[in-house]
Parts: C-alpha cells; structure tokens; sequence
C-alpha cells in the first residue's frame, strides 16, 4: 500500500509540474529556456519537477504588479 501510494505521489508531481510549466509563459521562465524545462520535467524522474517547482518558475507577483 506505501509503495503504490509513493507511486501516485510521483505521478502526481510529475502531471503538476508537467501542466504548470506548460501553462507559464515561455517569457517569464527562469534558469533554462522553456523547452529544456519541460524535457527537464518529463525525462528527470522525481528531480526534474521539483527543480521547476523551486527554480524554474517565474517569481510571484501580487494583484498589482510587484514583485514579492
């Protein structure tokens, strides 16, 4: 049961990351350009997401416009 449930998570991770790089305009991408992020996410099993989730994604900003 642990084991399959290890399994969603990092199927889980890697549809979240995959969809969210997908959605972020290649403009705003930090680090890499966008298509080695996304080969990142999709060959790198469990790291390449986490490296776009922490690297990888523009930085926030708040309803006005500034950057946190």
């Amino acid at each position: 049961m642990l084991r399959l449930l290890v399994v969603l998570a990092v199927v889980a991770l890697h549809v979240y990351a995959f969809i969210d790089c997908m959605r972020t305009s290649p403009a705003h991408v930090r680090g890499l350009p966008f298509a080695a992020w996304v080969l990142v996410v999709l060959v790198v099993p469990v790291v390449g997401p986490l490296l776009w989730l922490w690297s990888g994604r523009p930085e926030a900003f708040d309803p006005v416009g500034r950057r946190r």
